[in-house]
């Protein structure tokens, strides 16, 4: 795999007013927050043109009659054949932008200065730009205090698909891998540094974004990062940081004052953890 010689560094004003953007946003069934989604990004002040595409994985609520409510391109891909990678690659294949920007359909830019303050962070040697992420308006105590613990130490090692930014130049050099359930991003980020290019952190590009998952779904979450993780230490490291995450929501809790009942969910979210962990054990 060959690297990229050179890439001309993003300082000359007429050249950037020059280049488009491609934002790429992965759908299915995502009625909820689609609508505020999307009139956020279009109301993003930017002094370039940009495209909005959609990957839709066969969705069956109203997503895609909202999504036609707005100047955006909708690709189709089928619900069977959906991986995160697989549906940023066809989206970014089809992208007639240099800059390839990821979000979540779920997650709403807090202000117009979002798209402007990813793209404002590319240099020559930089490959992705990871955006912030600050709890939505209705995320349960414990998604809250996850979120915020986690912006102030945050990791800065790779994009996050959630919030984030890539050259196509890089994209092209490597696409995402298709085969992981989980973690793709992080996948492509490790690679493309390993190459000498360079993540970079804008906290001013910041979504709102978070979840309230059902136990099921906080489980396959769980179990497809744990699997997907490479680490030769990672088991003992994620029970270290079960533990610490349970320690810290009842802390988080008591000092708020939240219901008594966050603090037995924190324990039952403990369990889960936990029976993933032994899920993995029993497949190593």
């Amino acid at each position: 795999m060959q690297k990229i010689k050179y890439l001309p560094a993003l300082t000359n004003n007429d050249e950037m007013n020059k280049l488009e953007i491609s934002i790429i946003i992965r759908t299915y069934n995502e009625e909820k927050y689609l609508g505020e989604c999307l009139k956020s990004v279009f109301s993003q002040k930017i002094n370039k043109k940009f495209e909005v595409i959609i990957v839709d994985s066969q969705s069956s609520d109203s997503t895609l009659s909202i999504a036609k409510k707005f100047q955006v391109r909708v690709l189709s891909i089928n619900k069977k054949d959906f991986t995160y990678g697989r549906a940023l690659n066809v989206g970014c294949k089809k992208a007639r932008g240099n800059f390839l920007v990821f979000l979540s359909a779920h997650a709403i830019p807090v202000n117009e200065n979002w798209l402007f303050e990813l793209i404002r962070s590319f240099d020559a040697n930089t490959a992705g730009v990871l955006g912030k992420q600050i709890p939505m308006k209705d995320a349960n105590p414990l998604a809250r205090r996850f979120l915020l613990d986690s912006n102030r130490k945050p990791n800065i090692s790779s994009i996050s698909n959630t919030n984030s930014a890539i050259r196509k130049d890089f994209w092209k050099l490597l696409n995402f891998n298709e085969n992981m359930v989980f973690a793709e991003d992080y996948f492509w980020s490790r690679q493309i540094k390993k190459m000498g290019y360079k993540i970079k952190y804008n906290p001013l590009g910041v979504v709102y974004h978070s979840h309230n998952d059902s136990l099921k779904k906080f489980f396959h979450r769980n179990h497809a990062a744990l699997m997907e993780n490479d680490s030769s230490h990672k088991l003992a490291i994620y029970f270290k940081d079960t533990l610490h995450n349970l320690i810290d929501d009842i802390r988080y809790v008591s000092k708020r004052r939240e219901s008594t009942y966050w603090i037995f969910y924190a324990f039952v979210l403990f369990i889960v953890k936990i029976l993933v962990l032994i899920s993995v054990c029993c497949r190593s």
